[in-house]
């Protein structure tokens, strides 16, 4: 790995040279100078590029020939043998070696936890989305965006495929890369969920608690040496704002908080509603807790258009087995009661709630009806009858 290394910090070198030039240009009046100036910022821009693609065979070379060998002195067993055998399991018989290699580069920890077949599985496609080093310059060079790791190594807490980032000027980001792409020239990349998200944030007040999304796209050439069979063409990411934690993560919180966060949630149901999309995965994984603890509702992957089949959800917080059914608003409703409650009972909310793998509107109201009884909760399960059970047609008979 000398040779990387040593190929590592060129590029690192290239970088802060094309900083500096970006940085003359910004300052600079003259005109002759200018085009000296853009024109040294294109030739790094390509040395940049070269180094990157020659990084990345040197990768793919070590990636296929490295092999983590059990240690019999050891006793320890081998958890990238054991990936191996739970992805052959799971039909993966022969996996790409460099999205092995990025998968022990950026989430060695999710590596080691796997224990079943349909979790290796599912890290593996993951890791499918992870930009390789060709596509950490794209990213760099056309978009400002540097990206690093997985934002959540715990596979309990989130999806691999969302990376942490940082724009040009230090703001930290997360950035997800999707897999719609369109041809050179296109202008809607990125699919259903880009789609989705391109409607939502048109217009939308900065009083709206979703979370800003800004849709970007950049473009692959025909010369890009990809890791996972990325094809030349036009290609979308969602950058985010890196918010303190997820509700899923906060420690338990008081009535009056889940109160408060509540309703602000109601509120970026709303815009979604007259949006007439449907969110279709509310629950505590997808709200975000910023620096002063309110509440903003992200995650658009399962977001469709009103009427449309559901393609996806958290069956367990839905009222029924809603997926290929039209899309309804009620459906959005019931889940954000169903997060509320989970998060005023997190160690009990599976007994209370689930039967038949889905939280049916009986069991909801049932839990809405004790926790009326609690001390200093009757003003949040009088907002969730009113506001959220109403709305997704069933209530309770509050005293």
């Amino acid at each position: 790995m000398d040779v990387i290394d040593a190929l590592e910090a060129k590029i690192a070198k290239v970088e802060k040279d094309i900083e500096a030039v970006e940085g003359q240009i910004a300052t600079c009046t003259d005109k002759e100078t200018l085009v000296y100036l853009r024109d040294k910022k294109k030739q790094l821009r390509d040395e940049n590029n070269h180094l990157l693609e020659k990084e990345l065979i040197l990768l793919r070379n070590a990636a296929a020939t490295t092999v983590l060998p059990p240690d019999p002195s050891s006793g320890l067993p081998s958890y990238y043998q054991r990936f191996l055998k739970l992805l052959s399991l799971g039909k993966i018989t022969t996996p790409n070696p460099v999205v092995l290699a990025a998968i022990k580069r950026r989430c060695p920890s999710r590596l080691w936890m796997v224990d079943n077949c349909d979790d290796a599985v599912d890290l593996y496609r993951e890791a499918q989305l992870f930009p390789g080093p060709s596509t950490e310059g794209h990213l760099l060079t056309q978009l400002g965006l540097r990206v690093n790791g997985p934002l959540f190594p715990n596979p309990a807490d989130g999806p691999a495929s969302l990376l942490v980032g940082a724009t040009d000027d230090g703001s930290p980001v997360v950035v997800k890369l999707l897999r719609g792409v369109g041809t050179a020239g296109a202008q809607q990349p990125g699919g259903a969920e880009a789609e989705a998200c391109r409607v939502l944030m048109e217009s939308k007040p900065a009083a709206v608690p979703l979370v800003p999304v800004r849709i970007v796209t950049f473009e692959i050439g025909i010369n890009h040496v990809s890791v996972v069979g990325r094809a030349p063409g036009l290609y979308a990411a969602l950058c985010m704002p890196r918010y303190v934690s997820s509700l899923r993560s906060m420690v338990q919180l008081s009535a009056a908080a889940v109160l408060a966060g509540g309703r602000r949630m109601v509120a970026a149901l709303e815009w979604i509603h007259d949006k007439q999309y449907i969110h279709m995965d509310v629950k505590a994984d997808n709200i975000f807790v910023d620096m002063e603890g309110r509440w903003w509702l992200g995650d658009f992957g399962s977001t469709v258009r009103k009427g449309s089949p559901v393609t996806s959800t958290t069956t367990w917080f839905a009222p029924r087995k809603v997926l290929d059914l039209p899309a309804e608003p009620q459906y959005d409703w019931h889940m954000l009661a169903v997060a509320l409650v989970c998060e005023m009972n997190r160690k009990s909310w599976k007994e209370l709630l689930v039967e038949d793998g889905c939280s049916p509107s009986k069991n909801l109201i049932a839990a809405v009806k004790e926790l009326h009884g609690r001390d200093g909760c009757a003003e949040l399960a009088r907002f969730l009858n009113d506001e959220l059970l109403t709305r997704a047609g069933c209530s309770a008979a509050l005293p």
